[in-house]
């Protein structure tokens, strides 16, 4: 049969882990409006129970556990790197992009014609 105060420190552990439990809590609220941020949670785990050996029960902290998904990160990750890919090679055309003009002299069709024009006065 426990003791009073062995029911003291089961009640004294308890009341810590339901501590660090609103810590968790606390940190989710603060950073619920920040970008990136993911939900974590406190697992709580029974501690072993046999008084014969000593071991009076209660409650443990157990591992923060984030809200994040692997498979969605790597969804991210594979869009971003997508992402950058498209926003590099976009640049990369806009540059030659002029000289493809067909609207006016100053592409690549006015090179052609000015080139041809040059034939034309040398015979």
């Amino acid at each position: 049969m426990g003791t009073l105060f062995t029911s003291l420190l089961n009640s004294t552990s308890a009341l810590q882990v339901f501590g660090r439990s609103l810590d968790v809590i606390q940190n989710n609220i603060s950073n619920a409006n920040t970008p990136g941020y993911a939900k974590q949670s406190q697992s709580l785990i029974a501690a072993p129970f046999d008084p014969h050996a000593g071991f009076t029960g209660g409650v443990i902290a157990g591992p923060v556990i984030s809200a994040r998904s692997e498979f969605l990160e790597q969804a991210v990750r594979a869009q971003q790197e997508a992402l950058g890919f498209a926003g590099q090679k976009a640049g990369d055309l806009g540059l030659i992009e002029p000289l493809f003009d067909l609207t006016s002299d100053s592409g690549l069709s006015g090179a052609i014609n000015k080139l041809f024009d040059s034939f034309s006065q040398l015979s």
